[in-house]
């Protein structure tokens, strides 16, 4: 006799059998619904909360190292000063003066560091063809760095109590890769400011030649970075999506390709806002400029 037969025949048989097979079978189907649903459920917490935990630990490390490797340059930048000023020139100096003298070498090696590795991270093309996706390496590192360094310089401002409040908003952390790494290139225009800054405190006039060109250098910075860094962005992504900004805008909030949907809305917001900032900035700076060349006149 066939098995198939056999089988039947014992079920006949043995009805007990049967509703035992049965309830196997319902509770067979009812387990593999609450796998399925499981599932569905972790899939849609993916995509709500699609960054790895193991991600954000790294991010915090590793900026958190970076705030460390700000704090020690200030501390031994601070007492390399100290010595090279005297004790006179150091008492001289106000509270907010001798902390800063750690503080704007800590700040030229954020600018040197996040600001030279966002401009490669930009120049070596790693968002060419799309600007939303790709997460290159030095991204991490240059975000990580200007991370660590607006922790670091959080505390400094904190305990200097006298900045405005402006200021505070430059340490909001820009998160998504591309826009926040091209905004990041506007730290390199720190370094020509800071040594202006110590160059005064070691005696140069705003006559000598030393701070009339790195005043200059400032203001040519400012002009081709800080500037058009909005506008430039924007451009950049425009050339680099296909169907360009307004298919960028489509799938950023229309198809909500990124997840959480709050960090587009951010990083717009951000875009907008430090476009806005560094035209403020520079006109400051060119403004400074026009001083010292009316001073020189007078």
């Amino acid at each position: 006799m066939p098995a198939a037969l056999e089988d039947d025949r014992h079920l006949e048989d043995n009805p007990e059998a049967s509703l035992h097979s049965g309830r196997g079978s319902a509770r067979g189907k009812q387990g593999n619904g609450i796998q399925q649903e499981a599932k569905r459920e972790h899939k849609d917490h993916q995509s709500t909360f699609p960054i790895p935990v193991e991600h954000v630990y790294d991010a915090l490390y590793s900026a958190g190292v970076c705030a460390l490797i700000c704090a020690s340059a200030h501390i031994v930048a601070s007492r390399v000063w100290k010595r090279i000023l005297g004790p006179k020139r150091i008492t001289a100096l106000s509270e907010r003066e001798r902390l800063y003298l750690g503080e704007k070498t800590a700040a030229t090696l954020n600018g040197l560091i996040s600001g030279g590795l966002a401009t490669y991270a930009v120049g070596s093309g790693s968002w060419k063809g799309d600007v939303v996706q790709p997460y290159p390496r030095t991204a991490h590192y240059a975000l990580s760095f200007f991370a660590g360094f607006s922790l670091y310089d959080s505390v400094i401002m904190a305990l200097s109590a006298r900045e405005p409040p402006m200021m505070w908003i430059h340490h909001c952390y820009r998160r998504l890769a591309f826009f926040p790494l091209a905004f990041t290139i506007t730290e390199l225009t720190t370094i020509p400011f800071n040594l202006i800054w110590y160059s005064k405190l070691l005696g140069f006039t705003n006559a000598s030649r030393l701070v009339r060109s790195l005043v200059l250098v400032r203001a040519v910075a400012f002009l081709i970075i800080r500037a058009p860094i909005g506008f430039t962005s924007v451009a950049y992504a425009h050339r680099q999506t296909k169907g360009g900004i307004i298919e960028l805008w489509r799938r950023l909030f229309v198809r909500e390709e990124v997840k959480p949907t709050f960090l587009p809305y951010g990083t717009a917001f951000n875009t907008i806002l430090f476009s806005v900032l560094n035209l403020i900035w520079t006109a400051q700076a060119l403004r400074a400029n026009l001083k010292g060349s009316e001073h020189k006149r007078a």
